[in-house]
């Protein structure tokens, strides 16, 4: 095809289509790299908000756990992972039972040798890790005056079949401990089964 005349200053059809395709490319590829990041976006979000209820959880039981006059060693409670503590060296203490069922973090409160409470949730969804148990408890021994609690959990997200997990690892320190009320906190979990 030539063009007739010098003076006609238009675009043929085929010059449009073609700049018409190259235009729908570079959008398609601009709108696949934007819905990437914004997936992307999203899912970081969220791990961080998983994160941070994880990291409020402990602050929480962070004040529980200082005032603690004995530590239990981890066991089980309804067949889950936990740990039991004696608040007070009073003559009736506090219990406290923390323990991971399933994908929640709870805890649950009461008046040594009275009825116990119910589970409250503290943080979910999260996991214990594969390598390590979710509670530990660690002694009082030469280089440390007080029991210490290590609770490790993992903060999940699960966003579009993808799972992002986040390992919230904390050491406790029971500042009552030193007054030796070892022992007392397995009275909690004998009243806890």
């Amino acid at each position: 095809m030539s063009r007739r005349g010098g003076d006609d200053a238009g675009v043929t059809l085929a010059e449009v289509l073609v700049a018409s395709g190259i235009l729908l490319v570079v959008l398609l590829t601009v709108t696949a790299g934007i819905v990437q990041v914004s997936r992307a976006t999203r899912t970081i979000e969220g791990a961080a908000d998983a994160q941070g209820s994880t990291r409020r959880a402990f602050a929480r039981l962070e004040t529980e756990v200082r005032y603690a006059a004995d530590v239990d060693p981890s066991a089980t409670a309804a067949g889950h992972p936990a740990v039991t503590l004696l608040l007070s060296n009073a003559a009736v203490g506090r219990c406290l039972q923390l323990r991971l069922a399933g994908t929640r973090l709870e805890r649950r409160a009461w008046p040594l040798g009275a009825p116990q409470a119910a589970w409250e949730l503290v943080a979910a969804p999260v996991s214990a890790p594969a390598d390590a148990p979710a509670f530990t408890r660690y002694d009082i021994d030469a280089a440390h005056l007080y029991q210490r609690l290590r609770v490790r959990v993992l903060a999940r997200l699960v966003d579009e079949g993808a799972v992002v997990s986040r390992l919230a690892d904390t050491t406790f320190v029971a500042l009552n401990s030193a007054n030796r009320g070892a022992g007392r906190a397995a009275d909690c979990r004998a009243e806890a089964r």
